[in-house]
């Protein structure tokens, strides 16, 4: 198993999912806009007021990719997996991405009072279902996994673990019959 990318909208539970799954499989958790404040010294809002959203998204591309590859669970950023060519990223290093589907309504009551997201605030509600509606098919297109994020966040991680194993048995029974193909192809010759 390579790196578990959590995709979602703002206020889905990736982080808080994330957690407990990490605490659930001893792997270590990043929360991909943690990472990158770290990294650049400043709040994800600061980045996004002060750079911009254009600078704020090249630099959460190079974060992704550094984060390929190494065996963790990664709360990605709202906007992260809209982006084909980030899921493009993390599928060319063997990673998978998971992605939350949380309600829009249960989203709005976790976000609608949080200064701390540059993409929430100050927007009305009309606003952020709008966002929500157009990054929806994009969180599906660009995933490996879907999961209900309506529930505790508990559930949540059993449904995201019950997935995953599902991917692993997938490429275990694809890797069986490419293997059984190459001895029989390798018997007629």
């Amino acid at each position: 198993m390579n790196t578990i990318f959590l995709s979602g909208f703002m206020g889905s539970g990736k982080t808080t999912v994330g957690g407990t799954l990490a605490r659930r499989t001893g792997l270590e958790f990043i929360d991909l806009d943690a990472y990158l404040e770290k990294k650049l010294g400043a709040p994800v809002s600061q980045i996004f007021q002060v750079f911009g959203e254009a600078t704020f998204r090249e630099q959460e591309a190079a974060a992704l990719k550094q984060l390929c590859g190494k065996i963790c669970i990664v709360a990605c950023g709202g906007g992260t997996m809209t982006d084909g060519k980030n899921y493009g990223t993390v599928k060319l290093s063997g990673g998978t991405v998971v992605f939350i589907n949380t309600s829009f309504k249960n989203c709005y009551e976790r976000i609608k009072d949080d200064k701390t997201r540059p993409l929430a605030d100050g927007k009305t509600k009309a606003e952020l279902k709008k966002l929500y509606d157009t990054r929806l098919p994009l969180y599906k297109k660009n995933s490996d996994a879907e999961v209900s994020g309506d529930s505790v966040s508990l559930v949540t991680a059993a449904s995201i673990m019950e997935e995953i194993i599902k991917i692993i048995d997938s490429e275990t029974d694809s890797s069986i019959e490419n293997a059984e193909n190459a001895i029989q192809n390798g018997e007629e010759n």
